[in-house]
């Protein structure tokens, strides 16, 4: 009897070899393509240094709530420097956009004892200093003084965290509140005198909550642009926003009016908040023309995502997208400027990062890994 032959014919063979090189091909495709669409870090792809980290000490000062630097002019940015007796000291350093700086040198009016927080008014004049007097009753816990950069003179403190943005040219700020839709604004000086009280007419709630107003700045002729506070905050799970409900809203608004001319109406608009920010926040262009929002998602990279459905041992760690976002006053031509990925929702990795507008408004500067880079916005 003749037995059967196992020899695989020639053409059998190839078509085998051929099958399985397609499928490697069709495979190294399939990667390639979740490769490129993966979100990676896409802050330094298109970002120049202009501290190299041999010059510059970036995030691991652990300020906390305290920021790490302000830009005071074109080439010259303000450090904040926490001391080991509670203190902080400003200190001016030189920025040259080749990479090189100078040393920083303590500006010595300008120290101040166990602040909680410390902010810059967008005229780059004054300082907002936050103090907490824990052992005080709750009433007069809170207190705050203002600090001119220039000549370091102080205005306070004052009892309270007065909202408001304030202008040294007329050494007043504004402080607003929300009443029955009709804003009511005061005009203080620096020691807490209210000179005067007015009702800015015809505003009009867009949906916002009812209750703070925060000026975003005030124009030495009256002008205001503010922020209604009409988002939660908080880092905002799929499940907060399930139980927040209504409490979470969609939009952010803001109001337009001159504190000088209170005849005037004053106007309100909505910038609808990307769907996917588990928190957010907007910081004003020098020129008040423009918005920067930082974003940050619940949403996962692409690899990330598919990884959750693999048995435990074989999921990626989780990590979300956040990213940079420029729009004008308005909302309008919102754009992302930069994306990257980030280990958690929260702000206290150790590669933070914290973007700021540059003087001329065209430019944001950044900390990442100890070195301060600067990308471009047009």
């Amino acid at each position: 009897m003749q037995s059967l032959s196992t020899e695989t014919s020639p053409k059998s063979a190839f078509r085998s070899r051929t099958g399985v090189a397609t499928f490697l091909i069709i495979l190294l495709l399939v990667v390639g393509v979740l490769w490129r669409v993966n979100t990676r870090n896409g802050l330094l792809r298109s970002a120049i240094v202009l501290v190299s980290k041999e010059h510059w000490v970036g995030p691991e000062r652990h300020n906390g709530d305290i920021q790490n630097y302000d830009w005071l002019t074109d080439t010259d940015v303000m450090l904040y420097r926490k001391n080991s007796d509670n203190t902080v000291s400003m200190l001016r350093k030189l920025v040259v956009p080749n990479g090189e700086a100078s040393a920083a040198v303590e500006m010595p009016l300008l120290k101040v004892v166990n602040p909680v927080g410390i902010t810059m008014s967008t005229d780059r004049e004054t300082l907002r200093v936050l103090y907490e007097r824990r052992s005080a009753p709750r009433k007069h816990r809170m207190t705050s003084e203002l600090i001119s950069i220039r000549d370091g003179k102080r205005y306070g403190p004052v009892s309270g965290w007065k909202l408001g943005t304030y202008y040294a040219s007329q050494r007043a700020e504004c402080e607003c509140e929300i009443d029955n839709k009709k804003l009511m604004a005061s005009l203080s000086t620096f020691d807490s005198v209210k000179p005067r009280e007015i009702e800015i007419k015809g505003i009009k709630d867009p949906g916002a909550v009812d209750g703070l107003v925060w000026p975003l700045f005030v124009a030495p002729d009256g002008h205001v642009i503010a922020e209604l506070d009409s988002y939660y905050s908080g880092i905002v799970t799929p499940a907060d926003a399930a139980s927040l409900g209504s409490k979470l809203s969609p939009v952010i608004s803001f109001l337009e009016f001159n504190i000088n001319h209170p005849e005037q109406p004053g106007k309100t608009w909505s910038v609808p908040v990307p769907k996917d920010a588990a928190t957010f926040n907007c910081g004003l262009s020098p020129q008040h023309n423009r918005l920067l929002w930082t974003v940050q998602s619940n949403n996962m990279p692409v690899l990330t995502r598919l990884s959750q459905h693999l048995p435990k041992a074989m999921r990626l760690h989780p990590k979300y997208l956040a990213r940079w976002m420029v729009s004008d006053l308005y909302g309008n031509n919102m754009r992302t400027i930069a994306e990257y990925e980030i280990s958690d929702l929260h702000f206290n990795r150790p590669d933070l990062v914290t973007p700021r507008w540059m003087p001329d408004g065209k430019h944001i500067s950044f900390e990442y890994r100890s070195a301060l880079y600067m990308i471009a916005v047009d």
